[in-house]
């Protein structure tokens, strides 16, 4: 495929034309600040949206290098300074999430952290690094690692002017096939998702554009300085379809099937919800199981503990009647979106 630089605003975007019908996006559920668009949204979720899968060219890859990404101390630097700086030659996967809740990203990074650790990028000959980059705020950088477990710097880009220069589109698109690395439902990754930005108080509104897809490029350096070239791209059709990891391990030159071990459903979830007659509740990973045997007394101090754990919002409110409200509206295109 021929891919020149007067391309890039045809063959990066996405096929699938904006619906007439009027509806509230799910950034607008956690009150986001962002414009309002028209979309249909019975549309917005099926299938794939076709994508370019042609390498960046120079110009925009230059473009890139010089856009600067924020570290979680909210420093900026060069994106070209994450893998320019090796003295000899280097290789760097770099991976685009989605907003920082997104559960199905979540499990993504989870799954690569525990298929694709740092010491097997030690057996590799060339040296190479994994970066993990974002649209929301610097601010929840610390609660993306800790619910993803994951051992790779992460940055964020909230202007997200790599993403769109990369070609990488925006869609609420779920896909039809669900994805090796996910290994629960899209409903407990939307719970999840939903409750941590209820959680997360003022941040709940900085996690990024939820209507933003991501991917995973390679750059190849020849040492210090090196603008680099991007040898390998995938961009997201649809808002779970990173590149599988067998794939990425191909790409990595690791040995090995490609097949994604198991994890216990808890593993690196901050937040596991239970339905309990009209009310929700929420207890951290590690908590042991209550027995059925539980006096009222302990039930309710269990209960308070639990309410105090919720970030109260500008309402007063801890997001739970909220989130039981978008359950008993029926609306679960939002719910999914979040996830």
């Amino acid at each position: 495929m021929t891919h020149t630089d007067s391309d890039s605003g045809s063959n990066h975007s996405s096929s699938k034309a904006s619906g007439s019908t009027s509806a509230t996006s799910v950034g607008e559920t956690f009150g986001k600040g962002e414009e309002k668009r028209e979309h249909d949204m019975q549309g917005e979720f099926n299938g794939n949206v076709k994508v370019s899968k042609a390498l960046p060219t120079k110009s925009e890859w230059s473009r890139c290098a010089e856009e600067p990404v924020l570290d979680v101390e909210g420093k900026e630097q060069p994106f070209g300074s994450l893998y320019a700086n090796e003295a000899g030659p280097s290789r760097h996967l770099i991976i685009f999430v989605r907003h920082f809740f997104c559960g199905n990203c979540q499990e993504y990074l989870r799954t690569l952290s525990t298929a694709i650790p740092p010491s097997s990028l030690n057996q590799l000959t060339t040296p190479t690094t994994i970066t993990v980059i974002g649209c929301g705020e610097p601010a929840l950088i610390p609660l993306y690692t800790s619910a993803t477990s994951c051992p790779y710097p992460i940055f964020t880009n909230p202007t997200r002017t790599l993403y769109s220069t990369l070609g990488m589109i925006r869609t609420l698109d779920l896909g039809s096939k669900k994805p090796e690395y996910i290994q629960r439902s899209i409903f407990g990754a939307a719970v999840q998702s939903i409750i941590q930005g209820l959680r997360s108080g003022r941040n709940a509104l900085k996690s990024g554009d939820f209507w933003q897809v991501g991917g995973e490029l390679m750059v190849e350096c020849e040492g210090k300085g090196d603008v680099g070239k991007v040898s390998w791209v995938h961009r997201m059709r649809n808002t779970r379809d990173h590149a599988e990891i067998g794939e990425l391990k191909r790409v990595l030159g690791l040995e090995g099937d490609g097949r994604v071990p198991r994890r216990k459903w808890s593993e690196g979830v901050r937040g596991v919800v239970s339905r309990r007659g009209t009310g929700l509740s929420t207890s951290s990973q590690g908590e042991g199981k209550r027995s059925r045997s539980h006096s009222a007394g302990e039930r309710s101090r269990s209960k308070s503990r639990e309410r105090k754990g919720m970030v109260k919002l500008a309402d007063g409110t801890d997001g739970r009647e909220e989130f039981e409200g978008l359950l008993r509206e029926g609306r679960v295109r939002e719910i999914g979106a979040a996830a």
